[in-house]
C-alpha cells in the first residue's frame, strides 16, 4: 500500500504541461540542427571537400538523404500494421 501512495505522489510530478512539451520539441529541433552541423563539418572535413566540391556534393548527398528516410519511413509503415495477405496465384 505504501508503494501504491509514494507512485501517486509521484504522478503530478511525471505529468508534462504544454508548455514542457513544447520546450522538449524546441530542444529536440536545436539539438538536431546541431547535430546536422556537425554532420557536415565531419564529413566535408574527413572528404577534403574544396567549397566547389562542397557546392557539388551536398544537393546530392542530401537527395540521397531524403530518398533513404522516404524508404526507412515507407518499411516502418509496412511493418506497423496487420500482415498483408498474399494475393492467391492466378
Amino acid at each position: 500500500m505504501a508503494l501504491i501512495l509514494s507512485f501517486a505522489g509521484l504522478m503530478p510530478l511525471l505529468a508534462q504541461t504544454g508548455e514542457d512539451k513544447e520546450d522538449i520539441k524546441r530542444d529536440r529541433a536545436e539539438m538536431y540542427e546541431r547535430m546536422k552541423s556537425a554532420k557536415i563539418a565531419f564529413i566535408t572535413d574527413r572528404l577534403k571537400l574544396t567549397p566547389q566540391e562542397a557546392e557539388k556534393f551536398w544537393p546530392l548527398y542530401n537527395e540521397y538523404e531524403q530518398q533513404k528516410n522516404e524508404i526507412t519511413e515507407d518499411l516502418f509503415k509496412r511493418f506497423d500494421g496487420p500482415p498483408e495477405k498474399p494475393e492467391p496465384p492466378k
